[in-house]
C-alpha cells in the first residue's frame, strides 16, 4: 500500500485557503461516508441526491437527522475556518 503525504502552507490569501479546505473536506467526507456505509449493512442506503435543502446546516426545514449532525458539522467548519 502506498501512502503519499502532502503539505501545503497558504499565507496571506484566506480566500484561496478556504477553497482548498472546502475541497479537502468534500473529498474526506465522501470517503468517510463510503466507509461507514460499507461497515454498516443495517444503516440507511444512499438513494440519490436530495432534491430539497433539508440536508444543509441550519435550514429551518431540516429533518431530525440533519439537525442532529449540525453540532459536529459546525465544529468542523469552525476548526477549518479558524473560529472559536
Amino acid at each position: 500500500m502506498v501512502n503519499d503525504e502532502n503539505l501545503l502552507f497558504i499565507e496571506g490569501n484566506g480566500a484561496l485557503a478556504s477553497q482548498y479546505v472546502t475541497k479537502i473536506m468534500e473529498i474526506y467526507n465522501q470517503y468517510r461516508w463510503r466507509a461507514s456505509q460499507h461497515a454498516s449493512s443495517a444503516g440507511p442506503h444512499w438513494s440519490g441526491l436530495a432534491d430539497d435543502d433539508k440536508w444543509q446546516i441550519g435550514v429551518p426545514s431540516a429533518d431530525d437527522h440533519a439537525k442532529a449532525n449540525d453540532k459536529r458539522r459546525r465544529r468542523e467548519l469552525d476548526f477549518w475556518f479558524g473560529k472559536g
